[in-house]
């Protein structure tokens, strides 16, 4: 107990405090580590029966799973991404009622907002497989030790000042709450409308300058179509999940011909541009694994294409002998894939064969960007002109004649680092970058998971040939079809997604300009081709394509499409921010909402004194203290200078 006394007294997560006298009926705790007039040693030669923390200083929590058995909680324990031999896990039994019984473990949790977050206090939590998983995030909670009839102990023995508390980001620890346990009283007392993010607390007067960029709410994940879930089940990690899940979006939206929508009473089909952007090494490759979705299509149009060259080559010697009067056609070879790193001729001879349509999946887009340094304005017209599926030409020297497609289709995947990103998008003037679907992040910290573990996965060959099949049942159903399905939105959704968009046009203009609408009116397209894409697939499950030439969207898919559309808009404005900062060619790191939103309000033609700083701060619910701090920031990067003693004056 000595020993244990004083690693916990080293680690940072004091208060630390003992319970001294069991008889009594209340704890009563005494402080060991240090105060003024106070030595810590005084309880050594008596040990304390129980010794424990205070939660709620330094970010720290207690998370307590009353479940069945060890098995269960071990499970939930893993899904906090917790290593094994965790030192910070306390069980609590009581000898005289097996019944009794509870593991805590010990987490820092960055971003709570402890002003406002109903989570404050001893929330309790019904778990979905039964027990209870209640949170602590403030007062005492005993480590080990035993009192009133019940035992706590270390469950993965003592720990060390060496020893280091798990940590976790707030929407992260919500999220997988969100998957554990019914949630619906806790947002309520949130007055949340629907799902909406749990980080959004705009009245909490909390700065965090961090580059964490929001996730996609748990609760979409659980409205998406079976196929689709049954794919993300291979991926743990939240961030994975959502890579995952956009890119198959981006993958899928290029293999549904024959399904369109209306759009400003143009006739528009799926086809999605997606850009992931993370440094080296931060799990973006998962987005590959998308290509599941086009594998069988890809091998069937390739034996499709092999058979009918077999009988060309047969009808040309028939030709040939006069045994036939007209010479065959030459075969076109159809793909979804479309290739990224050869010429713009090529792109788009193969998007010709396609009948217009195809898919340009990168995964480094130091590649295309290569491919197309001597032709990026060709490259550039034509994904900018096939967002809206405007006819283009291309004629060369050794063409018979000019190629022009009508109605240009393509969906895009392209993924690469911060560098790689602002290489290809050097100026907001580029309108190819408001056409993306952006999600953008850095991780705190790698989380490495074992390769040597079994995953409950093992057979997830068997799992991506079954979704290949699925899905190239689906591009067949459709592409056999005499008729076009048409998607549409109910006129209550229309309703609600146009207020969404019409509230959101005000608040990003104001802070934003000009730049952040055009991005807007884009995403208001994004919205009809993601619901297009879910609502298909949903339909397809459910048996209603081939009876039907009409697709209504379901409410519940209008939500899914508003929660991603409200999550990847902000993760636009971040970046749509910080391209304008590096067109000044001063470069400013990457950096969260809040240094960005300061910079783009102060004003730009004039001198300002840290009094208005801090008035437009306020404004922007930013405070005082993170003003001066910013403006010091924004110094460093030569986004201001210092004119004269608190006078500052925007560089140009």
């Amino acid at each position: 107990m000595v020993h244990l006394i004083e690693s916990t007294v080293k680690l940072l997560v004091t208060p630390v405090y003992a319970f001294t006298n069991s008889k009594e009926k209340n704890f009563s705790w005494t402080r060991l580590d240090k105060e003024p007039n106070d030595n810590p040693i005084w309880f050594y030669p008596n040990p304390p029966d129980i010794i424990g923390v205070v939660v709620g200083e330094g970010d720290l929590i207690s998370l307590s799973l009353s479940v069945e058995n060890d098995f269960q909680a071990e499970r939930i324990i893993e899904k906090l991404s917790i290593p094994s031999g965790y030192k910070f896990l306390s069980k609590m039994t009581d000898p005289t009622n097996p019944i009794v019984g509870s593991t805590t473990v010990f987490l820092r949790v960055y971003g709570l907002q402890r002003s406002s977050d109903p989570l404050i206090g001893s929330p309790s939590f019904k778990l979905n497989e039964g027990g209870f998983l209640s949170i602590k995030t403030e007062g005492y909670v005993p480590l080990a030790g035993a009192a009133k009839g019940r035992i706590y102990t270390l469950k993965n023995g003592d720990f060390t000042p060496d020893d280091r508390i798990h940590e976790l980001d707030y929407q992260v620890l919500i999220s997988i709450i969100d998957s554990l346990a019914d949630t619906t009283e806790y947002r309520r007392r949130l007055k949340l409308d629907g799902e909406e993010k749990i980080a959004q607390q705009a009245k909490a007067e909390v700065e965090v300058e961090s580059i964490e960029t929001p996730f996609i709410p748990h609760s979409v994940f659980k409205k998406l179509p079976d196929s689709i879930t049954k794919y993300l089940k291979q991926y743990k990690l939240p961030r994975e999940r959502d890579l995952s899940l956009l890119s198959a979006l981006a993958v899928i939206s290029a293999c549904l011909p024959n399904v369109t929508a209306r759009h400003v009473s143009k006739k528009v089909w799926a086809h999605i541009y997606v850009m992931i952007i993370a440094p080296p090494a931060s799990g973006k490759g998962v987005a590959f694994d998308s290509i599941v979705f086009i594998q069988e299509i890809e091998k069937r149009l390739k034996q499709e294409f092999e058979l009918a060259y077999s009988n060309y080559k047969r009808n040309i010697e028939l030709f040939k002998a006069k045994e036939i009067a007209e010479a065959p056609e030459i075969p076109r070879y159809s793909t979804i894939q479309l290739p990224t790193d050869t010429s713009f001729i090529a792109l788009f001879r193969q998007l010709d064969n396609n009948n217009g349509s195809g898919l340009m999946l990168e995964t480094e887009l130091d590649t295309f960007i290569n491919a197309g340094k001597q032709e990026w304005g060709n490259y550039s017209v034509l994904n900018r002109k096939a967002t809206h599926h405007e006819s283009h030409t291309v004629n060369r020297k050794e063409f018979e004649k000019p190629i022009t497609i009508d109605e240009p289709k393509i969906a895009m995947l392209m993924t690469g680092t911060p560098d790689q990103f602002f290489n290809l998008f050097d100026s907001v003037e580029n309108g190819l970058f408001s056409r993306f679907l952006i999600y953008f992040y850095k991780l705190k910290e790698i989380t490495l998971l074992n390769p040597y573990q079994k995953t409950g996965f093992e057979d997830i060959d068997s799992l991506r040939k079954e979704i290949s099949k699925t899905f190239a049942e689906l591009y067949f159903n459709l592409k056999d079809r005499k008729s076009e399905i048409e998607f549409s939105w109910t006129e209550d959704q229309a309703e609600l997604l146009y207020k969404h968009f019409s509230k959101s046009l005000k608040e990003v203009f104001s802070v934003y300009g000009d730049s952040a609408a055009s991005i807007l009116l884009r995403y208001m397209l994004l919205a009809t081709r993601i619901g297009m894409v879910i609502s298909t697939i949903k339909a397809y499950e459910e048996g209603e394509l081939k009876s039907t030439n009409l697709i209504v969207a379901s409410d519940e898919t209008c939500n899914v499409v508003l929660d991603i559309i409200k999550t990847c808009m902000q993760h636009s404005l971040l970046m749509l921010a910080n391209i304008e900062a590096l067109g000044k060619r001063k470069p400013i790191t990457v950096k969260g909402h809040n240094t960005l939103k300061l910079l783009m309000t102060l004003p730009d033609k004039r001198s300002f004194k840290t009094k208005e700083a801090v008035s437009i701060g306020r404004e922007l619910k930013i405070s005082e203290r993170s003003v001066y701090n910013y403006l010091d920031d924004l110094v460093k990067a030569k986004q201001l200078e210092r004119v004269s003693q608190g006078e500052y004056r925007k560089l140009k």
